[in-house]
């Protein structure tokens, strides 16, 4: 009897050690080198592990990073590790980085190197000309010898400084000439072609009104009266309510015949016929608008003074990164548009609200007939809004329009 209880007793302790004894990590990855094309990719690697595990990247160049979103950092167990490599325009060599995965004492890592294009690389890709006309450079990276040519028809007005260029990082001279013989908001483009062997590149010029930006060429002035945009960047222009061609001046008391009061108006969008831009334009999307200034964590907008950039009014310098758009001036956006500050028409007053924001207003409805998103910026950054009395029907908003770039 004695001896079953001391052998139960035993059995129980060895249990309760058992328990309470930390588990020995056992890490194993799936795969521990990854190579990736020029045009990126997604990558899933399994995570064999008894105990937690978190995963760090390290990128082998200062000058190259962010370019791989990595989720989950942690896992609870086996799991899944995801890559997301962004694509890739370096021409003359691959770019690397180390996934380092630790549980406990042990570590694995994973090398990624990303190929570079078989191609020509252009920088910038896009330039968009100062009407009084200048030289631009732009650098070719390629791995052998390259010409260079301008389509015949702007041959006139667009020229290049050199048409050959050797292996490695070279500059190219486009002379772009001062603009004439353009109607209003024309514009007109050149389209340089570098090539080596089969492989070619181009590079686009546009001069004249609008400023191209992520595919869309967006309006250098807001909307004046209907079917007219104002003389100048920093002019407010006219405030619009939804739907409707009646614009509203930024000065003075509740306007004659303006509605007020929150209301359903029965379409689901902006009606052509309503349409205040100037033929061939439009009002943008929401998804256009977040293109074009991203958000407060990655702003593509800077604020802007007039003491520092010569435009009459405070606003934003928007489309490109802050750091650039902190550069711009009115002679020179740095390929931005400027938005003037300009305020809204109260949906309940008529009244002039916020006269220090700068304002955008989009076609797109958050859900309902009754309201649609706007966008606020001030010299603390910016905000979006879905409804309310900012972008409800009868808030009267300035008006940036967009239209698609011609061939």
């Amino acid at each position: 009897m004695k001896k079953s209880l001391y052998a139960i007793a035993l059995i129980a302790m060895t249990i309760f050690l058992g328990c309470h004894e930390e588990k020995s990590p056992s890490l194993t990855l799936s795969r521990e080198e990854v190579t990736i094309e020029a045009a990126g990719d997604t990558v899933n690697i399994p995570v064999y592990c008894n105990v937690t595990s978190k995963a760090t990247i390290v990128y082998d160049s200062e000058d190259q990073t962010g370019w791989i979103f990595l989720l989950p950092r942690v896992l609870y167990g086996d799991g899944i590790l995801t890559m997301i490599v962004q694509p890739y325009g370096g021409v003359l060599s691959n770019r690397s980085a180390s996934v380092t995965v630790e549980a406990g004492g042990e570590t694995k890592t994973i090398k990624l190197t990303q190929l570079a294009k078989e191609s020509v690389g252009l920088s910038p890709e896009i330039i968009n000309a100062s009407d009084n006309g200048q030289s631009y450079t732009v650098t070719v990276a390629c791995n052998t010898t390259w010409n260079a040519s301008v389509n015949p028809e702007a041959t006139s007005w667009c020229t290049l400084g050199n048409i050959t260029g050797e292996q490695g990082e070279n500059p190219l001279t486009v002379n772009v000439a001062a603009l004439s013989g353009l109607g209003a908001y024309d514009i007109r483009i050149a389209t340089i072609t570098v090539t080596t062997g089969t492989l070619s590149a181009t590079l686009k010029i546009y001069q004249g009104f609008g400023t191209v930006i992520n595919g869309l060429r967006w309006a250098d002035c807001n909307v004046g009266e209907p079917g007219r945009f104002s003389s100048e960047p920093d002019e407010p222009g006219l405030l619009y309510q939804y739907n409707s061609k009646i614009g509203y001046s930024v000065e003075g008391g509740i306007p004659a015949g303006y509605e007020t009061g929150y209301v359903d108006n029965g379409v689901s969008t902006w009606q052509e016929q309503n349409n205040p831009c100037p033929a061939g334009w439009r009002i943008p999307t929401a998804d256009e608008i977040d293109a074009l200034v991203g958000n407060n964590n990655d702003k593509l907008f800077a604020w802007m003074l007039p003491a520092a950039s010569g435009f009459n009014k405070s606003g934003i310098i928007a489309g490109i990164l802050a750091d650039k758009a902190m550069q711009a001036t009115k002679t020179d956006m740095q390929g931005g548009i400027f938005l003037p500050i300009s305020g809204y028409r109260h949906v309940e007053t008529g009244l002039l609200t916020s006269s220090e924001l700068v304002i955008i207003q989009s076609i797109t409805r958050p859900g309902q007939n009754w309201d649609r998103y706007m966008y606020g910026f001030s010299a603390n950054g910016m905000y979006k809004y879905g409804g309310g009395p900012d972008g409800s029907n009868r808030s009267a908003l300035p008006i940036r329009c967009v239209t698609d770039v011609p061939e």
